[in-house]
């Protein structure tokens, strides 16, 4: 499944080491843990670490435990898929205004004359500018979220 010289198959060989040194699990799962880094990983440690000392059925919190993180995982995929598609959604949003100015001017240029020809449709577009920038700025810090 994994290529010989991957990350995740050198780690599980220098772990069976350790175990081969006559570490107990217990450590090799902790240094592990606190290598990676990783939240899921660490909690797996903690759950097997209290699940092997006070001495509960080992394979089915194991089993419970991974498919906790399997569906949190899964969660977090379809959350990163949803805010793909908003994001995508914003971007194309952010740019209809400008595609209808652009499109106005090049096509019908004269339609465009009372917007930009007197004071008060310069007023009035400079204001809808500065709108329209707030608003850019706004849904832009909506879909900037962390996952």
């Amino acid at each position: 499944m994994y290529e010989k010289d991957s990350y995740i198959v050198k780690e599980f060989e220098y772990m069976t080491r350790q175990l081969k040194n006559n570490q107990t699990i217990e450590d090799v799962f902790l240094d592990f843990s606190n290598r990676s880094k990783v939240e899921d990983i660490c909690n797996f440690t903690e759950v097997f670490i209290t699940a092997k000392r006070t001495g509960g059925d080992l394979i089915k919190i194991i089993r419970r435990t991974s498919n906790s993180i399997s569906d949190k995982i899964e969660v977090k995929r379809e959350i990163i898929t949803l805010i793909t598609a908003k994001k995508f959604e914003s971007s194309i949003m952010n740019f209809i205004p400008l595609g209808i100015i652009l499109y106005m001017w090049l096509f019908s240029p004269g339609f465009m004359d009372p917007l930009y020809g007197n004071i008060k449709g310069v007023v009035v577009m400079s204001a809808a500018l500065v709108l329209y920038g707030v608003a850019y700025k706004i849904s832009q810090k909506i879909i900037d979220i962390e996952v």
